[in-house]
Order: structure tokens, then sequence, then C-alpha cells
């Protein structure tokens, strides 16, 4: 029996001048193909990612990373099962918060006596999972030193935001009202993630203040706050 082979190449949505080729086996998963992507691209495999036919971000009919509720789960379906044409297009997300956004174009098909191994054939270009997180900015537009301004091992705490010598973290119980009080600043607080000088501690610290509660929506709200804001806390 012939094995089918593809050759995609997979091209970040916001410039076409960076890409990879990629050659697989038919019988890879999309679970394996998110993996060969990310090791292409020098991406972590951190973060939950989704695969749609018909390019549509968070689409329902699409093939989702193992674990969640989806009905398609990415280990479980195979590049062969939804019979990819030549020219096809694809849309490949990773990491629900950043939304890192891919294309993927089948290149070439063809049939081989035998499996062949997933491999990058050829690459332009590089990507920065994490952009502009080398330097950090205080709300005056002066730089943070990372040796002077804090210690990455020493101020962090297991949720990736900074501790102080003079914060003291309490649990407690709290009801919705209060809960609701505590959100409502938060996205006036995300909008000024996109601003170019933010001030990195007041966000750690909201973080830190909604850590405290315990709410089923805590989490689920934080999880908005993108990862790259808090990696220098936490590496």
């Amino acid at each position: 029996m012939q094995n089918l082979c593809y050759q995609l190449k997979v091209i970040p949505a916001f410039n076409s001048n960076i890409y990879r080729l990629l050659e697989l086996d038919g019988s890879c998963t999309f679970a394996a193909l998110s993996d060969l992507i990310l090791d292409a691209f020098e991406f972590d495999h951190d973060h939950l990612y989704m695969f749609s036919l018909g390019r549509k971000p968070y689409d329902p009919n699409g093939i989702y990373s193992p674990g969640g509720r989806a009905e398609k789960r990415a280990d479980r379906v195979r590049l062969q099962d939804v019979d990819p044409v030549k020219r096809n297009k694809y849309l490949y997300l990773y990491n629900f918060g950043d939304e890192w956004i891919f294309y993927i174009t089948v290149m070439k098909i063809w049939e081989a006596d035998q499996k062949i191994s997933a491999k990058v054939v050829q690459s332009q270009g590089t990507l920065c999972q994490y952009p502009n997180c080398e330097d950090v900015w205080d709300e005056d537009g002066n730089v943070w030193d990372d040796e002077d301004d804090w210690d990455a091992k020493d101020n962090c705490n297991e949720y990736g935001c900074e501790f102080t010598d003079d914060l003291v973290i309490t649990l407690v119980d709290e009801q919705d009202t209060v809960v609701k009080d505590k959100l409502i600043p938060l996205p006036a607080q995300l909008q000024k993630l996109q601003e170019p000088h933010f001030r990195r501690q007041s966000i750690c610290r909201s973080a830190q203040q909604l850590l405290c509660l315990r709410h089923p929506h805590i989490q689920h709200i934080l999880h908005r706050i993108p990862h790259r804001f808090c990696r220098h806390c936490c590496p």
C-alpha cells in the first residue's frame, strides 16, 4: 500500500517573508504537525492550539489540542483523514492568549513506498515568540534594568508575578459582589498592556490581588493577560 506524503508551507499571518517548508507522512496526526511547526520556529510547547480547515480562528469545527472538550482532537486526526488537496490553505492558531496565527498551504502531494520522517526542508527568517520582552519600561518611559530593579528568581511567585519585600498575600473568601468590584478595573488595565510604555509592576500587583480571592472566575480572567508580559518575572 502506497503512503501519501505532503509538503506544507507554513507562514505567519503577519509576515509572508518568513516561512518553513515541511515534509511529513499522511499518517502523522495534527498533534505531530503542531510539534513540527513549533520546533521549526523554535517556539515552546506550553500552550493550547487549534487547526481550522476553513481558516477560522476558534472554529467550532476545528481540530483542537488534546485535553479539551472539542469533538476533533489533534492527537486522533491524521493529516490524510482530512483529504488535503494541493493549494489547500489551513489555519493554525497557537497560544490562545498571544494568538499566533499561521497559514498552512499544501504545496505538493506524492506517494511513497515507505513512510517518510517529518522534517523541515527549507526555512527563511526567524520569529521571536515573546517580542519586545527584552526591555521593560515604567510609566515614565524609563527602561528597567533586570539586575538593578528586580531579581527575576527572588521576586517571583508561582503564578509568574513579582513579589516585593513588603507585600503579604492572605487568602480570603469573598462574596460575588466584592469580586465583581475587583474585576471591573481589569478591562482598562488589559487595554493599557497594549500601550508602548506601561507600568509592569501595577499589572503584576493587580494579578496578585485577584489571586488572593477564591473564586471560580479568577483564573479565567487572569489567563487573558498575555504570557509574555510576565515572562521576565518567571523565566
